[in-house]
């Protein structure tokens, strides 16, 4: 491989070199099965991927799309090989070995997207699409072929979610349709989380998706002024019932924490009602919010549920009378004086019965 390197100035054009480079590339598979060492496939791989990753940064067009066509077979030579040498050999990949794979296939997905890209956009993206589909073949032909699951599994669909998170979710759409995305993705995980947790998406899986949930949850809860305050309103609503949704299937701390940014969404969007409503009603909106959860939590005996009406209560009474008690009049304040009053005593009255029970 580094001989071709240093060579492959002295060759008219690129074919001469990717035929060589292909002779060594199936010379190392071969080697590698018979003296059963995988080692030999993923250090092949890096050096032929590499180089021609070298040539095609600095191509032209017309190069370009040959390089393409050397690099893919390449690849097809090194998945294949390492298929056959789990099927020949009966030794799948261990957890080590394939996350040894994960750069690479990475490395090549980043290269090849970006060589298309020059090309054509559109090139690019279909290549996306079929690479996560090949990807998913060749791990189900060897699954089949070795009739159990593999432990390349994790690293093939983390990569597959990582392929189709750059490739769809972030080229292709637009703020709003990210959005969707996440909002459809959540509200699919909350009533199908069974069958989701049937699924056992990897670890690897999750966490790139959950990634992308965050980003999507800050982006509505601190308005990067991307959306109208309507749509704001409409998903900041639904992260907080699907937050509520879904705190119901987890325990101990996780639940604990998406129930207070599902909180935090809802009373955010009850904020920004002052968009539409005078401001003056915001503090009595959230003792109301407050009341609706202890009410909630009172009907499902939540213990948890009902000591998050404490600090919502509290936030909502601190704002009425630090900025609208100021501003009513004698008998106004007076009356509010009664209602708040009334409505702790309520709220009190309310807890301690789900502390009883």
């Amino acid at each position: 491989y580094s001989g071709i390197f240093f060579l492959s100035s002295s060759f008219q054009n690129i074919y001469p070199v990717g035929i060589f480079l292909m002779i060594w590339d199936v010379t190392f598979v071969l080697y590698a099965i018979r003296l059963q060492r995988r080692q030999m496939i993923v250090v092949a791989g890096y050096l032929a991927l590499g180089l021609v990753g070298l040539w095609g940064a600095g191509a032209d067009d017309q190069e370009l799309s040959r390089i393409i066509v050397i690099q893919m077979l390449q690849f097809l030579v090194f998945a294949q090989g390492t298929s056959l040498f789990s099927t020949i050999n009966k030794q799948i990949l261990t957890t080590k070995e394939t996350w040894q794979f994960f750069p690479l296939v990475i490395f090549f997905y980043g290269q090849m997207y970006y060589f298309f890209d020059r090309i054509e956009h559109v090139y690019a993206t279909i290549f996306a699409l079929g690479f996560a589909v090949l990807l998913w073949g060749i791990y189900t032909f060897a699954q089949k072929k070795l009739d159990q699951t593999l432990e390349s599994r994790d690293m093939v669909y983390t990569a597959i979610t990582l392929i189709l998170a750059h490739s769809v979710y972030i080229t292709e759409f637009n703020d709003f349709w990210r959005m969707v995305t996440v909002l459809v993705f959540l509200g699919t995980f909350t009533l199908t989380k069974k069958k989701i947790d049937q699924l056992a998406l990897p670890p690897g899986s999750m966490i790139t998706i959950g990634i992308f949930v965050l980003l999507a949850y800050l982006s509505v809860l601190f308005d990067d002024h991307i959306f109208s305050m309507t749509s704001l309103i409409i998903f900041g609503g639904l992260f907080g019932i699907f937050g509520f949704m879904i705190r119901g299937t987890v325990k101990g701390s996780k639940s604990s924490l998406i129930m207070y940014l599902a909180h935090a969404q809802m009373m955010t969007c009850i904020w920004r009602f002052k968009a539409y409503l005078p401001e003056v009603y915001i503090a009595p909106l959230w003792i109301l919010y407050a009341f609706g959860i202890l009410l909630w939590a009172l009907k499902k005996e939540d213990e948890l549920l009902a000591k998050s009406f404490l600090p919502l209560v509290v936030f909502g009474l601190g704002r009425f009378m630090i900025f609208q008690f100021a501003d009513l009049g004698s008998l106004q304040k007076i009356a509010s004086l009664f209602v708040m009053g009334g409505l702790i005593f309520a709220g009190g009255y309310l807890y301690r019965r789900i502390v009883k029970t």
